[in-house]
């Protein structure tokens, strides 16, 4: 019984450890990964590759670490979870952030009719897609009369 409690408490401890090496370790990857970036960023705004904008070279790199994760086998794999309150509230603002203190005045302003074309195009042309879709769902009867009379309703407002 004894040799029992002792086994039971080991347990939680070893949990315990796993879970602060777990954090330990995808925050030391985290930090690698926003750090090699930027100094990707830096390698190439130094040497000027224009056929490379900075944000696509973070993206390739990203998504060769990506790969080296998930091809890895699980337990590299585990390290790397998506969060979506995480992309929502640290990941995006400092890129909406960067976006908006990078942009240029003058070119905005000089595209701004086609910026806004495509802004209500896009929109229109998604809702329409969007309506004839869901329309078009229960003729051909995947869904139940009940559901379906929700999709119009859904649909047209």
């Amino acid at each position: 019984m004894d040799g029992d409690a002792s086994l039971g408490g080991s347990g939680g401890g070893g949990n315990v450890e796993e879970q602060h090496q777990f954090v330990g370790v995808n925050s030391l990857l985290f930090i690698t990964v926003i750090c090699s970036c930027l100094l990707i960023g830096r390698i190439v705004a130094h040497y000027r590759f224009y056929y490379l904008p900075q944000s696509c070279a973070s993206m390739l790199f990203g998504f060769v670490v990506g790969a080296m994760l998930t091809f890895g086998g699980p337990e590299e794999s585990s390290y790397v979870a998506f969060n979506p309150s995480v992309f929502f509230f640290v990941l995006l603002p400092p890129i909406i952030f960067d976006a908006g203190y990078a942009l240029k005045k003058k070119s905005f302003f000089q595209n701004l009719t086609t910026i806004n074309l495509y802004a209500v195009l896009g929109t229109v042309v998604s809702t329409v897609c969007f309506s004839c879709f869901c329309l078009m769902i229960p003729a051909l009867h995947w869904i139940s009369s009940l559901w379906a009379c929700q999709v119009r309703t859904c649909s047209s407002g």
